[in-house]
């Protein structure tokens, strides 16, 4: 334990002083951002990085997870980014979702910035292009700005505001 995360294996080595080592079939709980990562050898380099072979990360409690994410290998920088290779989203541990290579935040707090766009071709829209813009206001405020061009319509803009000041407060 080191605070309110946690780490668990079969076996590990690790040098207390450098705060490197390695995990083999090592689980790793996050309480600052409640997730999980999990993988067949697990190596904490110096700094907050870790790489993964056989890598699954999710937020959700419990041996199968609603979702997940898992990667043949994955580097992690707390505070940074993922990089994940031949990346599977899954439901239920079934795969949903395959691509070669992902990248996403791995921050502790949220982030203002550009979200995935959304683009295509329909018969009502024509060409679309949507891209939503994350404003992290402060930790219980947010706003996501939307630009959505469709070729056959025009041009639509939304704005979604959220606040949650407390458990039992939501608008």
């Amino acid at each position: 334990r080191m605070g309110r995360d946690e780490m668990t294996a079969e076996e590990a080595e690790f040098d207390l002083r450098s705060r490197v080592g390695w995990l083999k079939d090592g689980r790793i709980f996050m309480d600052g951002p409640h997730m999980y990562f999990a993988g067949e050898r697990i190596d904490k380099h110096w700094g907050d990085v870790y790489s993964f072979k056989n890598a699954k990360i999710t937020a959700c409690d419990g041996e199968v997870p609603a979702w997940s994410l898992v990667a043949d290998e994955a580097v992690v920088e707390i505070d940074g980014y993922a990089q994940l290779s031949r990346p599977r989203f899954q439901v239920k541990d079934q795969p949903v979702v395959v691509g070669p290579w992902m990248i996403l935040p791995a921050k502790k707090e949220r982030q203002t910035g550009f979200l995935s766009p959304e683009f295509g071709q329909s018969s009502q829209r024509g060409f679309y292009y949507n891209q939503p813009f994350f404003w992290a206001i402060d930790e219980s405020r947010d706003m996501t700005f939307n630009e959505y061009f469709m070729d056959k319509r025009g041009l639509m803009q939304g704005v979604e505001y959220r606040t949650r000041p407390s458990v039992r407060e939501t608008g």
